[in-house]
């Protein structure tokens, strides 16, 4: 996770703490992180139990963890390194929740035999966008010193990429690959 990786770097830029000092807070996003990665998963499992669709049930999962994303764009404005912690955890835990619910969606969508080979695809799809990402990150940095932009972006990404893959897929429903 992207943020996972800046965290140290804000933290020492936002509350001029160090590896040494801040270890509780990011233990704190590491364990929500974790928690998230169970309950985010479980959550359309939940909506399922109750009669939902499919469709109805992956999707609004995976808004709910995108919408979960948004308040790490306050962390810039945050005096405290716990409330920051908490916006980061929360987003840790809704990025793992998401995850979780993508890589059903693909097995929703695709034969068993495909699944592989659209995660494997869609995890390089993903390296080649994270290094472009920290390639940004370094030129922002550098330019405005400070995470503002960069939380916004990180912030917002979930919700822009579920919009695409609203609109991608109108509905959640298996495909044939032959």
């Amino acid at each position: 996770m992207v943020l996972w990786l800046l965290a140290a770097d804000f933290f020492n830029k936002q509350f001029h703490l160090d590896l040494k000092h801040f270890g509780l807070p990011l233990a704190f996003v590491a364990l929500s992180a974790a928690l998230g990665s169970i309950g985010g998963g479980s959550l359309s499992a939940y909506f399922l139990k109750r009669g939902w669709s499919v469709n109805r049930a992956r999707k609004t999962a995976s808004f709910i963890c995108a919408c979960c994303t948004l308040p790490v764009i306050l962390t810039p404005y945050l005096s405290s390194p716990w409330l920051a912690a908490a916006c980061f955890g929360l987003a840790g835990a809704a990025h793992q929740g998401w995850s979780a619910t993508m890589y059903t969606v693909v097995s929703d969508i695709f034969p068993k035999r495909a699944v592989a080979s659209v995660v494997g695809f869609g995890g390089m799809l993903a390296a080649f966008l994270s290094m472009g990402f920290f390639y940004l990150v370094g030129h922002v940095l550098q330019g405005e010193g400070t995470y503002k932009t960069i939380m916004l972006v990180c912030g917002s990404a979930y919700l822009v990429a579920w919009t695409m893959f609203h609109i991608g897929v109108p509905k959640i429903k298996p495909v044939k690959v032959e």
